[in-house]
């Protein structure tokens, strides 16, 4: 247990102070470390010789697998087992997070545990969120250079170093509140504020993924708190509160005059995305993206070989408007995925995206008092993907979607307790003596 929490700490507010955009570098080599360690711990701990392998497992296995074939037919196996210099995303980096990922799957089983645990990664996110109000404020007691301004904000970056990253955790971190508000109505007065932080600090990032992460997780956390509001027993203090952080948020922004930079920001989505015009950076890098992976259809270029391919298949039109610019990301894990894994990564993705749907749906269905549980994975998870879906994860997002995934495949294959197994079982004959 000690391992997995200090991964989900680590993956957050893990830095050091003067790299310009590379605070993966740190977070990743820390993930090496605890994963050997966890990995070690579950070998050791766990009598895993006598049972078959889970589902999830499988589906871990066969993306290590995938991981460690398109390293070895990749452009450059050195970079892609060691990771390139702003990511280090590559092949011990993977195996870390997937050590880590089979850990959760064990220690998150018993309720008080996982409590914990998601107390713990809550903290650690409120720290990265009032940090990055310090950067807003311009009172970071740290010197930072290239940071990113939007119509006169400094975009927060926090412990995360970019605010895209940050936005991701945030979101996250605000689809999980919303439903520990629900859960625990004693606490109300901690996660109500935790809410209001997170989707604070996510509007002010500026990140066009990171709010729409934030709303599919928020809106998959509501849909599912609604379905389940009779075996969660809702209060409508708890709705009330719910409803109270949004208009505060709304309220916050509307006072300042910032309702048109929001707007703005909201209104480019459609220009990044190439509609309406067409040759914008982030669609030529999409399309570069599509190049590589077609030039290399079924193994890709290789883990962590983006940065290195990417000048082979960039387009005329993204060197006219970036000229220099060099992504070590194609802002969108999927693409990502198939440019450098190829299509053998995809089936990888989309089969632990089927095991983990298998296994919330089998939770929910299986276990009614567990739905609580159910709806605060699915809404994170739901945070991550959508987040993911139109630019990256980072380490954080990364192992905090592996290990949701994890939770869900313990508490949908949870040994059933002694009552629900005496109800279950056949009542015996009846004595002829």
């Amino acid at each position: 247990m000690i391992w997995l929490r200090a991964a989900l700490v680590c993956s957050v507010l893990v830095f050091w102070p003067g790299l310009v955009e590379q605070f993966e570098v740190p977070k990743a080599l820390a993930m090496r470390v605890i994963g050997a360690g966890a990995f070690a711990a579950w070998c050791v701990a766990r009598p895993w010789r006598t049972r078959r392998p889970t589902p999830f497992e499988w589906a871990l296995a066969a993306w290590l697998g995938v991981e460690a074939l398109t390293t070895l037919t990749s452009v450059s196996p050195r970079m892609s087992v060691f990771g390139d210099r702003y990511q280090y995303e590559g092949l011990l980096t993977c195996a870390a997070l997937a050590a880590i990922a089979l850990a959760a799957r064990e220690a998150l089983a018993p309720p008080r545990a996982f409590e914990r645990t998601i107390d713990l990664a809550l903290v650690a996110t409120a720290l990265a969120c009032l940090y990055a109000m310090l950067q807003v404020g311009h009172l970071d007691p740290l010197p930072w250079s290239r940071t990113s301004p939007y119509g006169g904000i400094t975009r927060p970056f926090g412990p995360l170093g970019h605010p895209n990253l940050l936005g991701v955790v945030a979101g996250t971190g605000a689809a999980w509140s919303l439903v520990q508000l629900a859960r625990v109505p004693s606490r109300r007065w901690l996660h109500a504020p935790l809410a209001l932080l997170f989707v604070t600090t996510t509007a002010l990032t500026f990140s066009r993924a990171a709010w729409l992460g934030a709303a599919a997780g928020l809106g998959t956390a509501a849909a599912l708190l609604v379905i389940a509001r009779r075996s969660l027993r809702v209060h409508p203090a708890t709705v009330l509160v719910g409803m109270g952080v949004a208009v505060g948020v709304v309220a916050l922004f509307w006072s300042g005059g910032w309702d048109s930079v929001f707007s703005n920001r909201a209104g480019e989505m459609g220009v990044e995305s190439g509609v309406g015009v067409a040759g914008s950076p982030r669609a030529e890098i999409w399309r570069t993206s599509i190049a590589a992976w077609r030039a290399h259809a079924v193994f890709g270029t290789g883990p962590a070989t983006y940065e290195l391919t990417f000048p082979i298949y960039q387009t005329a039109e993204y060197w006219r408007r970036e000229w220099a610019g060099l992504p070590f990301h194609s802002h969108s894990v999927l693409l990502h995925t198939l440019a450098t894994h190829g299509a053998l990564g995809i089936v990888a993705v989309f089969a632990l995206a089927l095991v983990t749907a298998a296994s919330a749906l089998r939770a929910w269905l299986e276990r009614p008092a567990e739905r609580g549980r159910v709806a605060l994975l699915a809404g994170g998870i739901a945070a991550i993907a959508v987040a993911g879906g139109a630019g990256a994860l980072g380490i954080a997002g990364a192992l905090w979607r592996l290990v949701a995934a994890a939770a869900l495949e313990a508490i949908a294959h949870a040994p059933a307790t002694s009552a629900a197994a005496a109800r279950a079982a056949p009542a015996p004959a009846p004595s002829r003596a």
